[in-house]
């Protein structure tokens, strides 16, 4: 049972991941961007992000010096049932204690080798040690259990690797108690902005211009084509930087926070494809994912201009909404049963082809994209059933051959807009 807890007042946590797989890029550490989300999310921030090589002096300066700057710990890794897997030791001395054998941990998984006709090693009894007075937390999706002991103020959970064992445990014992233990009521409201067609640097200079003398917190992340600008505004807003304002209560700063926002809206709005974290290509995706189901979608895609970005973005928007569809590009034939496109053969029509090998799945709906260059800029042509739109990007010229940086750049930018355009158009069909 979860102990009765009261909320920090600004609780800060910091993510340990451990092994030398981590450390040497063998692996990706999305347990640690899995696990801030989630509590950021309870109101506890993740100031502090560190990974250590199995080796036994990295994991204990890594504890000390987390400890020292923090409420909570979180250490993932190192919980299984091998000779590199000592975390739960380092984590033991640490703490100052000794650790307890855990008969019930030893019988499940036992019982989990009985069930596959084996029995269990007894390299996997290390498993079952655990910190003395430490809480065990089941994992029910594997045999390493996870546990969190708290010494000299400062809680510390230890999680096993595997994504889906550490989001377990996550979801089955922690989630509750740390939307208790966080403070999301004094957590800053975070603002987006995600804007199209315009350099980081540029839109920064003008963001800093409008936002210069609010007092808030402003950053920006590049994602090429997009720019993401972010506006904290913090439950307790400061004062403004300008001497007049240092007195001006805390009601009237907030206010005085929101005709900032407000102008900052103003200011992007020509750019700005998306607020506050929604998907700019939602209307796309919503309305291709209606046809689940319901029918095959067949592209036909004649695109001069963005070289098979077009086709390639289409494909990989398609691909997760499990949608079965056929593809026909300047890029060759596509299908949902297809890696990569591949050329026709003379005198075969794959797309045809495809389109009949996923006529099970229903009645097929054709939609034609033209995306031609032109004296003006390229034109859009759009045909979805009896729907039928165009229009033209005023748009300069791909840069010369040899700027082949800035030519991707352009389609980059390009087939971005039109995707947009594309979900607008579409959302308008029945």
């Amino acid at each position: 049972m979860t102990p009765a807890r009261t909320p920090f007042t600004d609780p800060k946590a910091a993510i340990l991941a451990i092994g030398t797989e981590v450390t040497s890029g063998e692996i990706v550490n999305s347990n640690a961007s899995w696990l801030a989300e989630n509590l950021e999310s309870c109101g506890i921030n993740v100031p502090l992000h560190m990974a250590v090589p199995d080796d036994r002096v990295a994991i204990l300066d890594a504890l000390v010096f987390a400890a020292a700057r923090v409420n909570f710990i979180f250490t993932i890794g190192g919980l299984g049932p091998t000779t590199d897997d000592f975390t739960r030791d380092v984590i033991t001395e640490w703490a100052g204690l000794k650790t307890d054998f855990d008969a019930p941990s030893w019988q499940r998984i036992a019982l989990r080798f009985e069930k596959l006709g084996i029995t269990a090693p007894d390299s996997n009894r290390q498993q079952c040690f655990f910190p003395k007075s430490s809480r065990i937390h089941l994992n029910t999706h594997g045999s390493a259990n996870g546990f969190s002991v708290t010494t000299n103020g400062v809680q510390l959970t230890a999680l096993p690797g595997p994504p889906r064992e550490l989001q377990g445990i996550w979801n089955e014992h922690l989630g509750a108690e740390f939307k208790v233990l966080g403070n999301r009521s004094a957590k800053p409201r975070l603002h987006t902005w995600t804007c199209l067609g315009v350099p980081e640097s540029t839109l920064a200079e003008q963001v800093e211009a409008v936002m210069e003398g609010s007092g808030l917190q402003l950053g920006y992340r590049a994602s090429a084509p997009l720019v993401h600008v972010k506006v904290w505004v913090p439950h307790e807003i400061p004062a403004p930087a300008a001497p007049a304002q240092d007195t001006i209560s805390l009601k009237n700063r907030r206010f005085f926070s929101e005709i900032y926002l407000k102008k900052l809206d103003a200011a992007l709005a020509p750019v700005c494809v998306a607020r506050d974290g929604a998907d700019h290509l939602k209307n796309l995706k919503a309305k291709l994912a209606s046809h689940h189901g319901r029918s095959v979608i067949l592209l036909r895609l004649h695109d001069n201009v963005t070289d098979g970005m077009l086709a390639n973005r289409l494909a990989e928007l398609l691909r997760p909404l499990e949608i079965p569809f056929s593809m026909l590009s300047n890029s060759g034939i596509l299908n949902s049963n297809m890696s990569d496109f591949v050329i026709p053969s003379a005198g075969k029509d794959p797309f045809l082809a495809g389109a009949r090998s996923n006529s099970e799945h229903g009645h097929n709906s054709e939609l034609r994209i033209d995306l031609i260059s032109g004296s003006e800029g390229p034109s859009l042509h759009v045909a979805w059933g009896a729907l039928a739109d165009s229009r033209t990007y005023l748009s300069p010229p791909l840069p010369a051959a040899s700027d082949l940086l800035q030519i991707n750049r352009t389609r980059l930018l390009l087939t971005e807009r039109v995707l947009i355009d594309l979900g607008h158009i579409i959302s308008l069909s029945q």
